[in-house]
């Protein structure tokens, strides 16, 4: 069987010599303690300079790739004020307009005439009930001022001739005064 030993005698340069490689080590310790407590608390500020850097990067990279989009973006501005005169132009659909009076005027009733200057229409045509055409068209939503250009000729037949004239409701006026008009 084996006792343990304890010694109740040091000698002093033991005694020193165990003083020393304990400070040592508790020195070791310390400092490695103090770099483990420095390295956390610079961890964030460490991962915040690096994502700062990356999103910078990533702006920077965004700038560069949108400049020709801003330098495009500019030319489509410049060419949609010079040519706002003819891209605003009010635009009419002749032909609807067209169908919509063929729809509206009666069978017995034709037209001989049409033009269109802007928004204004004149028609000329024969119909037994002149009267009764101005009363239709007047009664449609698209048109305006409704009123006989020429007064009611009577023919050998029983149809009168009849002229008419109406604007179509758009903004040229508005577009007349912004392009067309000079400020006083």
């Amino acid at each position: 069987r084996i006792t343990e030993i304890y010694y109740a005698f040091f000698p002093d340069i033991v005694k020193q010599n165990l003083k020393h490689h304990s400070r040592l080590k508790m020195g070791r310790l310390a400092v490695i303690a103090a770099v483990i407590f420095i390295a956390l608390l610079t961890t964030p500020f460490i991962n915040n300079t690096l994502l700062y850097d990356n999103y910078n990067k990533e702006y920077l990279d965004y700038k560069e790739k949108t400049k020709n989009v801003q330098k495009n973006r500019t030319a489509v501005n410049q060419f949609e004020q010079q040519w706002a005169l003819f891209l605003q132009y009010p635009q009419l659909d002749h032909s609807a307009i067209i169908t919509q009076l063929n729809t509206i005027i009666p069978k017995n009733s034709w037209l001989t005439f049409f033009e269109i200057k802007d928004n204004k229409v004149e028609i000329e045509g024969n119909s037994p009930d002149a009267a009764g055409i101005l009363q239709i068209i007047s009664q449609q939503n698209e048109f305006e001022g409704v009123a006989f250009n020429q007064r009611i000729r009577s023919q050998r037949d029983t149809n009168d001739h009849f002229g008419i004239r109406f604007s179509i409701k758009n903004n040229i006026d508005a577009y007349r005064k912004e392009f067309l008009i000079e400020p006083q």
